[in-house]
C-alpha cells in the first residue's frame, strides 16, 4: 500500500534566512552556510564564527534543534538537520529553514529531500538561469510521502548507518591511497 503524501509546507514552518551583515565590533555568532550541508546532520565542527549584528526582529531566525536547513542555491538539493549543539546558530542567506511539526521525523524529511525522489521532485523547480535558485513557495508545494512514524524512524536509522559506513569506507580508501602512493614513490626512488 502506498504511503499518503503531504505538501512540504504543511509539515512545518518554511522560511528563508535573511541577509545578515558582518560588523567588526558585533558579537560573535555561529553561522551555517550552504557548504555545511554535505551530510544528513550539520557537523558541529567547522561552522564559521563571525561578528554579526543581529537586530531583534531577526532573533526568530536563530536555529533550533531539528530544524532542517535546505540549500536554495545549489543543485542537487541539499538538506541537513540542525543538531542540539548548534541551537542558536544562524543560517546563511542561501538557506531555507523548515521548522518541522512534532508529528514527523525531521531526519526522515532530510533523507527524502536528499534522495533520488527528492531530487526528481525538486529538479524542475530550480530556475533556468545561470545561478540555480529554488523558490521556497515552489519547494513548499512538493508532495512528500508520509509513512508511519515508525517507518520514518527506520528509514532515518538506515540512512544514518549508511552514511557512517560510507565515511568509514572513504577513510579506509584515503589511507590505502596514501600507503600506495608512498610505496610507488619509494619504488620510483629505487628504494625497495
Amino acid at each position: 500500500m502506498l504511503s499518503p503524501t503531504a505538501l512540504l509546507q504543511s509539515l512545518g514552518d518554511l522560511f528563508q534566512a535573511p541577509h545578515m551583515t558582518q560588523k567588526d565590533n558585533a558579537p560573535l555568532e555561529k553561522l551555517i552556510q550552504l557548504r555545511h550541508l554535505e551530510q544528513l546532520v550539520v557537523p558541529i565542527f567547522g561552522v564559521e564564527i563571525v561578528p554579526l549584528d543581529i537586530p531583534p526582529r531577526l532573533e526568530r531566525f536563530r536555529l533550533q534543534p531539528n530544524d532542517i536547513l535546505i540549500g536554495i542555491r545549489a543543485q542537487p538539493l541539499r538538506a541537513s538537520l540542525v543538531p542540539p549543539e548548534l541551537k542558536g546558530a544562524l543560517p546563511g542567506q542561501n538557506l531555507g529553514i523548515l521548522r518541522p511539526n512534532k508529528n514527523i521525523d525531521p531526519l526522515y524529511l532530510c533523507v527524502i529531500l536528499r534522495s533520488n525522489l527528492g531530487q526528481q521532485l525538486t529538479q524542475a523547480l530550480f530556475s533556468q538561469s545561470t545561478v540555480k535558485l529554488i523558490n521556497l513557495k515552489d519547494l513548499g508545494s512538493i508532495q512528500i510521502p508520509i509513512p508511519s512514524l515508525q517507518t520514518q524512524q527506520k528509514i532515518s536509522t538506515i540512512a544514518l548507518d549508511h552514511q557512517q559506513e560510507t565515511k568509514l569506507k572513504q577513510l579506509e580508501l584515503e589511507q590505502r591511497s596514501k600507503v600506495i602512493e608512498q610505496a610507488m614513490l619509494q619504488l620510483a626512488k629505487g628504494e625497495h
